[in-house]
Parts: C-alpha cells; sequence; structure tokens
C-alpha cells in the first residue's frame, strides 16, 4: 500500500497539469450536480409547508381566440369568489388574491413601498402562514384589518426586536387608500421563499379598487380548499 500510495505521488508530480485540470473538472462537476439537485428539491417543496397543501388549488382557465390561437391565464373577474362557494357544495374556502401595485405606507418620517397582498378573510383558513402574534380567527374579519410580517414590522418600528404586543393595535395608512386607518390585527413570520405568494402584509379585498388595475378587470387569482 506504501509503495503505491509513492507511486500515485509521484504520477502526481510528473503530471501536475493534468491532475490540476482532471481535479478542476471533477469538482465543477460535482458542484453542478449539487446546485441542480438543490433547485430541482427547492422546486419540489414549493407550497408544502402548508399543511392542506393537497386540498388547495388554483383556478386557471384557457381560452381559444378566433385565430385558433390558445392560451391560459390564473387572472379572473373578483365576484367569481362568492359564486363558487355558492354554487360548487366541494368547495370549503374560497378567496381571491391579488398585489397591491406601488402600494406604500405613510409613515411619520418615510414613505415606505410594501408587497402588499389583497384577500378576503377564508386566506388564512386555507394557507398555514405561521401567525407569530393575534388571533387567527380575527384576521381580515374587519374591513379595517391589516396583517404583516416580521420583516415588515422591523421597518416599521426600525428594530431588529419589534415588540409585537405594542405593534397589535396601531394605526398604518397607505398612500392610495384615503380616509382609512387599518389596525395591525396579526404579525406573521416572513414568508418562505419556497411560497407561490409573496407578501409583506393582507389587507381585507374590500379596498381591492383603491389599487391601479389593468387587464380590463381581470386582476384577482382565485384558490380554493375542497
Amino acid at each position: 500500500m506504501r509503495s503505491r500510495i509513492l507511486y500515485a505521488l509521484r504520477n502526481i508530480k510528473r503530471n501536475r497539469l493534468n491532475v490540476a485540470i482532471t481535479t478542476i473538472g471533477l469538482s465543477m462537476a460535482l458542484a453542478s450536480v449539487l446546485i441542480i439537485f438543490l433547485f430541482v428539491e427547492q422546486e419540489h417543496s414549493y407550497n408544502d409547508f402548508h399543511e392542506n397543501a393537497d386540498r388547495i388549488f388554483r383556478l386557471n382557465y384557457t381560452m381559444t381566440l378566433k385565430d385558433g390561437t390558445k392560451g391560459s391565464d390564473d387572472l379572473i373577474k373578483p365576484d367569481l369568489a362568492k359564486d363558487l362557494e355558492d354554487k360548487v357544495p366541494q368547495i370549503e374556502h374560497c378567496t381571491p388574491y391579488r398585489e397591491g401595485y406601488m402600494a406604500q405606507l405613510d409613515l411619520k418620517d418615510k414613505n415606505l413601498k410594501v408587497k402588499l397582498g389583497i384577500a378576503n378573510q377564508e386566506f388564512f383558513d386555507m394557507f398555514s402562514f405561521k401567525l407569530l402574534k393575534g388571533n387567527r380567527n380575527d384576521l381580515l374579519v374587519d374591513p379595517t384589518n391589516i396583517v404583516i410580517t416580521k420583516s415588515l414590522a422591523q421597518k416599521i418600528t426600525g428594530t431588529d426586536s419589534p415588540d409585537y404586543d405594542k405593534l397589535i393595535g396601531q394605526s398604518l395608512e397607505f398612500t392610495f387608500i384615503k380616509n382609512v386607518s387599518f389596525t395591525i390585527k396579526g404579525i406573521l413570520a416572513d414568508v418562505p421563499r419556497n411560497s407561490t405568494l409573496d407578501f409583506e402584509a393582507i389587507i381585507p379585498f374590500e379596498h381591492e379598487n383603491a389599487f391601479w388595475q389593468s387587464n380590463n378587470g381581470l386582476v384577482t387569482q382565485f384558490y380554493f380548499m375542497s
């Protein structure tokens, strides 16, 4: 064994360039395989953290144009949510969801841009985003409720360890929603990276018209649990 090791070391010294190229190539190949594995694993883990992940669906639709071209989308008129719950008995919960375009909070000393989600109160019956403070049954029940994430709480307070007890019940105002003060009703952990939905705050769907719309009003995604 000792002689074989010495022989191998001599060969390495004689062929340093080839050994270096081989080692670098093998390292890059292994690194590429690892990166691909981690990427595929993350893609397959999307939304798995929800307790009812296997029962939650997003409503999509397909369309065929006059020239025969086919397309698909997930943006649907908001009124469909109530019709789905009323007419499809297999649906247990249903929520429209959209983003508040260019949403920003008016704070005392600055305006703060926010990734805003807009949904109805059934949103938290369906999705298992971790609640750090507040009562899950009370979220989005009142039209002036707002639920914020830990990272937004840190931005609002300017500290890494905000006092959640003091934040609950405080008022926040949005630039595009006039004469309405939103009361912080709950604080969530930050949305996981492997989540399709990404937001820093959620407000009730009653205020979705306050934000810029496009696509002739087809601005809403629908999620339902059956």
